[in-house]
């Protein structure tokens, strides 16, 4: 079998396992390359879907989360969503987005939520329907969705509304950034964010915050 690598030149290439599951797909074999406008050869791979289809996917897609079914995924949700009737529904995009970043490696938020091992329970994730009635309606437009434990999961035993303050107080230790070793820390008079190399600090003073309200200790070890 023809093994096929990104780029002008095809060469030997470790091969796709099969039976490898990604999302809904399940690895078959690999097929012929995908050829892109600008010419470039992309591997594909042949996939069988829950739902039975056969789809040909290219590998960076399905490694990246972007494919994960043959197309019956975005059919479900849209079906799902014209069923409960709530996709304008203020909460709606807040939930997408929890999803996202808890369940999609491609999500830019992905690192600090799935990539530490935080999920969304399974009744909340099949529905939104069922999310909104465990939850409720927000007090007030200033509260958003807040995990008890920061570093457990989004299930209806471990979240709360809570205010932008509570919310401060209640963050997980500051997480580095892979590359650049900094960590963005809130201020405690205002909350904005500011980026830091010492991770050890658990407190810290905008240059603002700071001059108003005559802190002397700002940065101090920054």
């Amino acid at each position: 079998m023809r093994v096929y690598l990104l780029g002008r030149k095809m060469s030997r290439s470790v091969p796709i396992e099969v039976g490898v599951l990604f999302g809904r797909l399940t690895t078959i074999r690999e097929t012929e390359p995908y050829l892109s406008p600008g010419g470039q050869r992309q591997r594909r791979i042949l996939c069988r879907c829950v739902c039975g289809a056969t789809v040909a996917v290219t590998l960076a897609k399905l490694r990246s989360g972007l494919t994960r079914s043959c197309g019956c995924l975005s059919r479900d949700t849209a079906a799902s969503i014209k069923t409960h009737g709530l996709s304008h529904h203020c909460l709606y995009n807040r939930w997408v987005m929890m999803i996202q970043r808890c369940h999609n490696p491609a999500n830019s938020a992905y690192r600090r939520y799935g990539g530490r091992g935080i999920q969304v329970c399974a009744r909340w994730r099949n529905s939104f329907s069922a999310f909104l009635e465990d939850v409720g309606e927000p007090p007030t437009l200033g509260h958003s969705l807040d995990r008890i434990d920061p570093d457990g999961g989004y299930t209806q035993e471990n979240v709360r509304w809570a205010t932008a303050a509570q919310q401060r107080n209640n963050r997980s230790p500051a997480f580095p950034h892979p590359k650049t070793k900094t960590v963005k820390i809130g201020c405690v008079g205002c909350g904005r964010l500011d980026v830091l190399k010492n991770r050890g600090r658990s407190q810290h003073r905008c240059r603002s915050c700071a001059a108003r309200l005559g802190w002397r200790d700002r940065l101090q070890n920054d």
